[in-house]
This record gives C-alpha cells, sequence and structure tokens, in this order.
C-alpha cells in the first residue's frame, strides 16, 4: 500500500510538472493537483491533456455559438427540398473554424478546396473582426457596419433592377428575355418573375412592406474591365471597375469593409485566375433562388442575416437535375422543382446527394464551378456578396466538364441544324446511325458527317475515350423537349369567352380612394374581378393607420 501510494504521489507531481513554469500555476495552466482535489485518478490525470484559460474561453464561446445557432434552428423556415438528398456527414466536415484550425487541418482544408470540392470557413476575419487578442488586428469591416438601412445610404439614389414574384410562391426563376422571342421553341408566354428598376432605398420598403409580391435585390456592383495577370491584381480592386452607379460612399464601404490583403491571398494560395465581377445580393426571409449552376469559380461572403443553401456535385447534372437546354429561356437553372419534387417525371433525382449549410454574418463559403446551387432566406433580412472568379491554374477535374461540354454541344448542333433538332441529331450520333441519315453525295452531308465526328472527339477528348455514348444518351434523357407546363395557366387572349359586364357605379369616397375595398363589396357580390394590388406604400391607407401601435 505504501508503495502504490508513494508512485500515485509520484505521478501527480510528475504531472503537475508538465505544465509551463515547471507545475507552477503560472501563464493560464491549471494544475493537475486542483484537478486531483476533484477526485481524478493519477492515470487520468496522466492521459488528459493541459487546459488552457484561452481553451476554456474558447468553448464556452462555442458553446454560446452553438446555442445561439440552435436557437435560430427553432425559428428557421423549413427547409425547401427534400431531405433525403442532403449527405449530413459530408456537410458536417465540410465545415470549419478558421481561427480553431491547426496547422495540418489548415492544410488540409486548403487540400480539400484545391481538389474542387466546396467549404465553409467560419471566423476568417475577413468581413471584420473585434474580437481579436491584438488590437492591432481588430477592424470594423461590413459585418459590423452592414444592414438594410446603411447599403441603402451609400448606394444614394442610383437605381438598380430589382426582381419581383408572387409571394404565393416566393421563388425567383429568372427568364432570359434574349431567349423567350415570340413564337420560338421553348417560348413561355407569361414568366413568373418581373423587374424592376428602384432606389435600394425603395427596394428596403417594398421589401418590409409589400403582401401581394416578395422582391429580391440582385445587382453586379463591380466587373473587370480588363483581364490581368492574377499576381498582379490590386488589392482593393481599382475603382474603375465598379459600376457607374456606385457612389463614392458604397465604393469606399466596400475597399475599407474587407479585408482584400486575407482575400487575395486567400486567391493566390488557391491558384485562382482574375476576379471577373462582384454581386451585391440582399433577400428576405423564406425567399428562394431555385438550384442553378454558374461555370466561374464562386465565393460567397455572408454579410448580414443567415442563408440555407444546398450544393449538388456536377456528376449530377444529367444524373438527376436535368438541366434546361442551352436554348431555353430558364437556361442554367434545373428542369426539377426542388420545393415540390415530382418523381414520376424526374426519377433520376432519388439518386441526387449534396451537402447543406447555414450561413452566418462573417462565413465564407467556397462553391467550385458547374455545382448546382439551391439558396433559401432564413432572417427577415440577408445580404451577402458573391465573387465570381476564373478558374486560373487549378488541376481540373473529370465532372468539373460535363456543363460546359454539353453546353458547347447543344449550341453546334442548335446552329447547324437549328434548335428543335438537337435532340433528334444526339439520337442520331448515340445510336452510330449516321448512315441511315447523312447523304455523302451532297455538300450538306459532307458537312454533318464531319459534325457528328466533332461531337464524339469532344466528348472523349474531355470526358474520357469512349464515353461519348454513354454521356449522350444522359444528355436526351428527359430534356430537349419542348416546356408546355410552364405555360398550364396561362389563357389565350384571342380564345377568352368571358364578357365583360358593365355595373354602375355605387363607389363612397372611401372606395374611389382605396379601390379594393370596392373590390371586395363587387366579389361579395358574385362577380370575377382581377385586381392588381398597389405596390408602392401608402401611410394613409387604413389597414397601416390600424397596424400602427396606440401609445
Amino acid at each position: 500500500m505504501d508503495d502504490d501510494h508513494a508512485r500515485a504521489s509520484a505521478g501527480t507531481t510528475g504531472d503537475a510538472r508538465c505544465g509551463t513554469n515547471g507545475g507552477r500555476f503560472g501563464r493560464g495552466v491549471i494544475r493537475a493537483r486542483r484537478r486531483a482535489r476533484r477526485g481524478h485518478g493519477s492515470d487520468a490525470l496522466a492521459l488528459a491533456p493541459t487546459t488552457t484559460l484561452s481553451d476554456v474561453f474558447r468553448t464556452n464561446a462555442i458553446d454560446a455559438h452553438v446555442s445561439a445557432r440552435s436557437l435560430n434552428a427553432c425559428e428557421d423556415p423549413p427547409a425547401r427540398y427534400p431531405p433525403t438528398c442532403v449527405d449530413a456527414e459530408r456537410s458536417a466536415t465540410a465545415t470549419r473554424d478558421f481561427k480553431a484550425m491547426s496547422s495540418r487541418e489548415h492544410q488540409d482544408a486548403m487540400a480539400t478546396m484545391m481538389r474542387s470540392q466546396p467549404m465553409v470557413l467560419k471566423r476568417t476575419g475577413v468581413l471584420g473582426d473585434v474580437s481579436s487578442k491584438y488590437v492591432a488586428d481588430r477592424f470594423q469591416g461590413l459585418e459590423q457596419t452592414w444592414d438594410f438601412e446603411r447599403v441603402a445610404s451609400a448606394l444614394g439614389a442610383s437605381e438598380w433592377e430589382c426582381l419581383m414574384c408572387p409571394s404565393s410562391k416566393h421563388k425567383f426563376l429568372v427568364c432570359d428575355a434574349s431567349k423567350n422571342a415570340h413564337g420560338s421553341y421553348y417560348h413561355i408566354r407569361e414568366p413568373e418573375v418581373e423587374t424592376m428598376r428602384c432606389k435600394f432605398e425603395d427596394f428596403v420598403q417594398c421589401a418590409r412592406n409589400w403582401r401581394e409580391k416578395s422582391i429580391l435585390f440582385d445587382a453586379e456592383i463591380f466587373t473587370a474591365k480588363t483581364i490581368v495577370n492574377a499576381e498582379d491584381i490590386a488589392d482593393p480592386p481599382p475603382k474603375s471597375d465598379f459600376d457607374q452607379r456606385c457612389p463614392d460612399d458604397f465604393i469606399k464601404n466596400v475597399c475599407s469593409g474587407i479585408d482584400w490583403g486575407w482575400f487575395n491571398r486567400f486567391t493566390r494560395a488557391q491558384r485562382f485566375g482574375q476576379l471577373l465581377s462582384m454581386r451585391l445580393v440582399a433577400g428576405q426571409r423564406d425567399s428562394l433562388n431555385p438550384a442553378r449552376y454558374y461555370l466561374e469559380e464562386s465565393i460567397h461572403l455572408q454579410v448580414n442575416g443567415r442563408r440555407r443553401i444546398l450544393l449538388i456535385p456536377p456528376k449530377h447534372s444529367f444524373g438527376g437535375m436535368y438541366p434546361y437546354p442551352v436554348a431555353h429561356p430558364y437556361d442554367g437553372y434545373s428542369m426539377v422543382d426542388l420545393d415540390d419534387v415530382v418523381y414520376g417525371q424526374t426519377p433520376a433525382f432519388t439518386s441526387v446527394r449534396g451537402l447543406s449549410f447555414v450561413l452566418e454574418p462573417g462565413d465564407f463559403l467556397y462553391i467550385p464551378r458547374g455545382w448546382w446551387r439551391h439558396e433559401q432566406g432564413l432572417s427577415k433580412e440577408h445580404i451577402h456578396l458573391d465573387f465570381r472568379l476564373l478558374h486560373g491554374k487549378r488541376p481540373r477535374a473529370r465532372d468539373m466538364a460535363i456543363l460546359p461540354v454539353s453546353r458547347s454541344i447543344e449550341e453546334r448542333l442548335a446552329v447547324a441544324e437549328g434548335i428543335h433538332q438537337i435532340k433528334h441529331w444526339l439520337k442520331v450520333i448515340a445510336e452510330a446511325e449516321d448512315a441511315n441519315w447523312i447523304d455523302l453525295s451532297t455538300v450538306k452531308g459532307h458537312k454533318r458527317i464531319k459534325m457528328t465526328q466533332m461531337v464524339r472527339d469532344e466528348v472523349d477528348l474531355n470526358l474520357g475515350r469512349g464515353s461519348w455514348q454513354a454521356f449522350l444518351r444522359t444528355m436526351i434523357d428527359g430534356r430537349l423537349d419542348p416546356t408546355p407546363w410552364l405555360n398550364i395557366s396561362f389563357r389565350e387572349p384571342l380564345y377568352l369567352t368571358d364578357k365583360p359586364v358593365h355595373v354602375a357605379d355605387t363607389r363612397n369616397e372611401l372606395e374611389k380612394e382605396f379601390p379594393e375595398f370596392y373590390v371586395a363589396k363587387l366579389k361579395k357580390e358574385g362577380y370575377a374581378v382581377d385586381y392588381t394590388p398597389v405596390s408602392v406604400f401608402n401611410p394613409t391607407h387604413p389597414e397601416t393607420i390600424a397596424s400602427v401601435p396606440k401609445a
């Protein structure tokens, strides 16, 4: 017993000396003897790591952060995508705390992004850091200063294009007007999203007061006018490349509110190309930007509010996501409505798996090119910056070439044979039926045989030898047909059978000033009345006056 007691005492003393200053209480080290008095044995002390006060404070901060996230999660709107399409394990490993990472974890995160895998970095300080240990490292950035009022003040009277959609759907599926000509193969009679030019101040008023419509601010505030070497990029970017509508105060905020030194060191370490553009996006709670892809590298900086984003790898592009054809007005979007998936029409979507993240103020998100993004607003008001960059000298993965190759093939066939013939010729090439459809004795036949061989060569060169047949078949599956369901609710004016009815004007003074009251009265009498509410905020409206709390 005495020997055991001596060995235990020696072990306790040895553990106490493992800390700094030979076991004395200094430099914030919690001594082992104090832990022993709490009932921990010597063996546990030998295996327990040394705990510093900074670790304790950091743990408390993380616990408080997790508690705040749990509270916010209870108040968040439900996810507008099927829960089965989320790979929860991969999503958790793709989120890193930048300040808490060790050197090895930092290298692993950088290597993961170099392999074109998405990553969320928290507490980078790129948008401001007021909690740094050293005063010299603290600065107030956009994270601490920007909200709707501050952005409205900085942008001033300049007008920008905003997107509007019915609040019942709250989904911003943008239609490309240049591809929506009347009588075209994919013509959409009545796009859901409209555009409106207004000041940011007006956007804020509309976002806070509209009930029948939802609004989204999405504007390109910076565009690189000249292509330069990525090593020569200045930080911050030159003032001349900002949009002419951006006032000096706004440019000053962007240049001083972002740690451009850190941002450019990151892009150079990742071997990105030049910064092409910067977009400012502001929205509301539960606003949805449905699944779409871009062919540039993207970096999102969450400035204000919270968002949920679902990222789907490009390997699912023709294996479940069903992208709209290049000639379609909804080019770049998925034909699958993730908010309400119809598996009978899109059966391959059952195999789709992606990563889901919740972005909070200060978060840094890297999105590789070709990845599908499905974004949903969680906060009542949220703002983020979207940076688009060239791919640069980064390694090129096979999956990243799927969408560029398919787009190139569709564009080539559209020029040679017409939009309505793309699907036919893809079938001919995929099934190797060239001889049945091409007359080699004519000039046109000679051009067609060269075109078919160029399509096969392009697929083999980018996706691997012998892959052309399987790839072309996946391009055809469920795509390249007209989309009549997009016009199902449209009523052709030439075939309307409703006859207008003229009624006597029985409006009183209140109904003349506020037409919605007269419309409500006519509906009660059995009339079918179409009425477009006034979108401009009216402080004298009875409902507005009634909503103001009484003192």
